[in-house]
């Protein structure tokens, strides 16, 4: 059953609506489609250019945590930089990982160790505790700081850090002593 039109200027506008509809859908799809493949150039290029990744914004972190889990390690480190400027939610559990293998070097294991207090999530003091035991002054000095972001009325916080100072106080390094002596005695 078709509606009759008065005029034939009528029937005219009703399709050009229906077609301009059409239109913006067709678009609105080919946009989300060009997205998706600007994000994937993006993450394999990484190792080449990092800031379009950093541009990427939230809209990469999925493709970003893929390549991460991906076997080819000479993009890791850029992905894990990308991650960390990004600092969304999303990457927590895969910079978590990042965060305890082996063989990240500690720039990036400092870097990391930053933003996993940012995230405020309790979860990760046991690695951050950890990090501060085996790792170099960087690391020690960025888990602490990730630590001081953590909640400072949490007991669970509090005490790793008290026991922090007890083992650097044998040592010299005043940032480390200081930064740890924040966190318990507070501002």
């Amino acid at each position: 059953a078709s509606v009759r039109y008065e005029s034939i200027w009528a029937k005219h506008l009703v399709m050009f609506k229906r077609l301009t509809i059409d239109l913006l859908l067709i678009q609105a799809v080919v946009r989300i489609l060009k997205t998706r493949a600007a994000i994937k150039e993006a993450v394999q290029n990484i190792d080449k250019d990092v800031q379009p990744c950093f541009r990427l914004g939230r809209r990469g972190v999925p493709e970003l945590i893929r390549a991460l889990r991906s076997d080819e390690d000479r993009s890791h480190p850029y992905v894990v930089d990308a991650l960390v400027y990004i600092g969304d939610i999303r990457a927590l559990r895969p910079l978590v990982q990042e965060f305890t293998h082996p063989g990240i070097s500690p720039h990036q294991k400092a870097n990391v160790a930053r933003i996993l207090g940012q995230f405020n999530d309790q979860s990760v003091i046991p690695h951050l505790i950890k990090a501060f035991v085996e790792d170099d002054y960087p690391v020690k000095i960025a888990c602490v700081q990730a630590l001081i972001d953590l909640n400072m009325k949490n007991e669970q916080v509090k005490m790793p850090i008290r026991k922090m100072v007890e083992f650097i106080s044998e040592d010299s390094d005043f940032d480390v002593l200081f930064l740890s002596k924040e966190m318990v005695v507070g501002n």
